[in-house]
């Protein structure tokens, strides 16, 4: 991460790599959706003081409550990984990095502010993990879809790294709270059933060009082994 205190002030990256086997999502639509949810003013505030919980999914670092002229600076600045993946990744991720067996829905890391950052700064660095196989499911059991629910599954993890949590019922209705009225404005703004894209065919010949195609990419530093806590 930079250094460079100038360039920090306007740093907005957001990264979306797809990892399930079958299930393909526009990257360009999703990518929208997170920015303008992102310039949320939830984003740009501290969250309510909470007991930290050990184990919790969204291993996080507080940030110091920022003062008037925090507050009177641009929106929340972020260095983001955003991965759609299937239940096994998810569950290897559990079971290594949280020791919960079994699958899960959301699993967000945080890193905390980059190195330069000025006290007070909002600030989300870390990954969130998405289980797309679980967002099928659960929309099929709460009537919904699978990408209103890909949707609200990653604002749950970047809420997460904001310094949200739910360990306790108030803090979890409040997350609930802010998570629908996020996933029914961006509803309104954004047709979510348009994320989903045709599933991708398991044949040999397709699963040769995947590996080309995955071959000549660069690995991003947030995926490398090691990256993560």
């Amino acid at each position: 991460m930079p250094t460079n205190s100038i360039a920090l002030p306007s740093r907005r990256e957001l990264t979306l790599a797809q990892r399930h086997p079958r299930i393909r999502v526009d990257r360009r639509l999703l990518r929208r959706i997170l920015r303008a949810a992102l310039d949320d003013p939830v984003f740009s505030q501290p969250a309510p003081a909470a007991a930290p919980r050990r184990g919790h999914r969204a291993s996080r670092v507080r940030t110091p409550r920022p003062d008037a002229s925090d507050r009177s600076r641009a929106g929340i600045r972020y260095e983001l990984g955003c991965f759609l993946v299937g239940a096994g990744e998810i569950t290897a991720l559990n079971e290594r990095y949280l020791a919960h067996a079994g699958v899960t829905d959301v699993i967000a890391f945080d890193y905390g502010p980059p190195p330069g950052a000025r006290p007070g700064d909002p600030w989300l660095c870390g990954e969130v993990f998405v289980c797309l196989d679980e967002a099928g499911i659960q929309a099929r059991r709460y009537r919904t879809t699978w990408t209103s629910e890909l949707v609200r599954y990653l604002l749950h993890g970047l809420l997460h790294l904001r310094g949200y949590d739910d360990v306790d019922p108030g803090g979890r209705r409040r997350m609930k709270r802010i998570e629908g009225r996020l996933v029914r404005e961006m509803g309104s703004r954004f047709d979510l059933t348009r994320l989903g894209l045709p599933a991708v065919r398991a044949t040999r010949q397709g699963a040769h060009r995947r590996r080309d195609r995955q071959a000549a990419r660069p690995t991003p530093a947030s995926t490398r082994p090691g990256a993560r806590p």
